[in-house]
């Protein structure tokens, strides 16, 4: 099916979808879209436990619902099929949602507009938590032109620190005998930086590792890891996926381990980085979603995602959504 399907992000190409399905122990169900004979395109569906009521379950779009299989995530989620059915086939997925009764469908970090009209021509209920993204715009005629003022000033008098106390930044792109060990180097850092935090970090996940050895052994020419150097100090490393006209920055490893607060290691290289991939003809690097300072200041432009969940056409369906709205006033 791929072989017809022109997907807009990495995430619902097959590089992802292959990679994470042969990650996980158990499969969630898969679907297909089938019009006039053909199966035209598909999607996964894991079901959970949604609340304290044993009838309601959620159910997750391209997701199994257990954190640590999902911890490699989904951005820009949506259904695998041709713009030209898309409508068609959200259509046929929301009203195979009505046919479960009692069911909600969760749609993570998924472009909003892109479900909006297809649920409201239904006047179908459904409940939106905004997460903000962040890009840049790679292919303007001055790159620092993109950052405020004061993100010029920090950037520029981080990279002179650094090149006056460890020597000429540099950027070094792994070769394929080489992504393994960059991808290690990586862990280590990221390890270090985010291992004891509530969510961990996916370099002592399993599910996570598995997902990015397969997509790097079998999808090499479509990511892109990198070490940033000054001089023979490591500043970090770099895991990107590279995707029609766009970088993705997945994650990195950065070394934090300057006593100078004024260099700014993780500043220095996504500059650094923004510099190179520019060079390589690269219109967008793109930081995903989430909150970060570094991403609000180092890009050019913010969009949003949206988690999604969506609420069948029914009594059951109508009193859940009520409830959620309920949910929301009271938190306020």
């Amino acid at each position: 099916m791929h072989e017809k399907i022109s997907s807009d992000s990495p995430f619902t190409s097959l590089l992802w979808q292959e990679s994470w399905a042969l990650s996980l122990e158990h499969l969630p169900h898969l679907y297909t879209f089938v019009k006039h004979g053909n199966e035209i395109g598909y999607f996964w569906l894991a079901r959970q436990k949604a609340s304290l009521f044993p009838f309601i379950h959620t159910q997750y779009l391209n997701q199994t619902g257990i954190p640590k299989q999902d911890q490699v995530w989904i951005e820009h989620n949506d259904i695998m099929c041709t713009k030209e059915d898309r409508t068609d086939c959200l259509n046929a997925l929301f009203n195979f949602l009505d046919n479960l009764v009692t069911d909600k469908l969760y749609v993570s970090m998924a472009l909003e507009d892109k479900w909006k009209q297809e649920s409201s021509s239904t006047c179908r209920k459904y409940h939106s938590i905004p997460i903000k993204g962040y890009r840049t715009y790679l292919a303007g005629e001055n790159l620092e032109g993109c950052f405020s003022k004061n993100t010029r000033e920090q950037t520029r008098r981080s990279n002179r620190l650094l090149l006056e106390t460890c020597g000429n930044l540099s950027i070094k792109e792994a070769s394929k005998d080489e992504a393994r060990d960059y991808f290690n180097l990586l862990g280590q850092y990221h390890v270090k930086r985010w291992g004891q935090t509530p969510e961990g970090s996916g370099f002592n996940n399993p599910f996570f590792l598995a997902h990015h050895t397969h997509l790097i052994n079998y999808f090499f020419d479509d990511v892109s890891l990198v070490k940033v150097t000054a001089g023979n100090t490591v500043l970090g490393y770099s895991y990107n996926i590279a995707f029609k006209n766009n970088i993705y920055f997945y994650c990195s490893g950065i070394n934090y381990a300057f006593q100078n607060k004024k260099i700014k290691p993780g500043y220095s290289m996504h500059f650094l980085l923004m510099q190179f991939y520019r060079n390589k003809g690269f219109q967008w690097y793109d930081f995903l979603g989430g909150e970060s300072q570094y991403k609000k200041s180092l890009s050019s432009e913010i969009y949003e995602f949206s988690n999604l969940t969506f609420y069948p056409a029914s009594l059951l369906g109508n009193a859940n959504y009520l409830m959620q709205m309920l949910k929301d006033k009271l938190a306020q």
